[in-house]
């Protein structure tokens, strides 16, 4: 048996489509925020089980809505993803042949830029440079436990856990405004956990090698306008995170 577990806050223009990817789940949690859209009529319309809590944190947050699910295998969500149709697949098969087994499975995440796929991760042009990030998302409960990190919290076990074959999609936040408030304030809770700043080189290191790193290595250069805004994004992002 599966739980599929979400946490929300706001997050109605993404929302239908994550729940609408994990129905092969044997129940649908989400753990919401006390969001004033529409996010729990879409909750509703998808058979979930809703609960509502103030928001502890991330870590806090996840581990709560892992706890409050009903059966020990997890697939846990943010509700600006989705799981590809293969992934959906691939894991409904292993779950119906009792194939669940060990700590947990990680899968492959791939971003979308702007709610658009960018062309530098389109299949033709992915090389050994290019690496989608792969997360552990289907896990036993019993074996994994969400990390402290104040932001990037996430499923940690003490013994390796395989690569799933198929996808998770990421969109996102579309306006690139938006996504660089979100880190602003992602700046500001690091400020508040590490409260002392880098040195002054990592300071005008670090926004330079996330620059190239998205132009280059992640190859957003082929994304013409679209790729330079997202590296920009991430450079601006990386320079209020060393300064904090």
């Amino acid at each position: 048996m599966l739980s599929a577990v979400i946490t929300s806050y706001n997050n109605a223009a993404t929302l239908d489509r994550c729940l609408a990817s994990v129905g092969i789940a044997d129940e649908i949690l989400l753990l919401d925020s006390f969001s004033d859209d529409a996010s729990l009529d879409i909750a509703a319309a998808h058979d979930a089980v809703i609960a509502q809590q103030r928001f502890a944190g991330y870590g806090p947050q996840k581990q709560r809505a892992v706890d409050l699910a009903s059966h020990d295998w997890i697939l846990l969500m943010d509700a600006d993803e989705a799981l590809s149709v293969p992934a959906q697949g691939e894991i409904a098969a292993m779950r119906d042949a009792q194939q669940l087994q060990g700590a947990g499975y990680r899968l492959r995440r791939r971003e979308w830029l702007a709610w658009r796929e960018p062309i530098a991760q389109h299949g033709r042009w992915q090389g050994p440079l290019v690496r989608l990030t792969d997360h552990l998302r289907l896990f036993d409960r019993r074996q994994v436990r969400l990390s402290n990190h104040p932001i990037h919290a996430a499923p940690t076990a003490a013994v390796g856990t395989p690569l799933l074959r198929h996808e998770l999609l990421h969109w996102g936040d579309a306006p690139f405004a938006r996504r660089l408030a979100k880190q602003q304030g992602y700046a500001r809770m690091l400020a508040q956990q590490q409260p002392h700043r880098a040195a002054a080189w990592r300071q005008l290191a670090s926004p330079a090698a996330a620059l190239l790193r998205d132009l280059l290595l992640r190859r957003y250069l082929l994304d013409g306008p679209l790729g330079w805004r997202a590296a920009w994004c991430s450079m601006q992002c990386s320079r209020l995170k060393s300064s904090a």
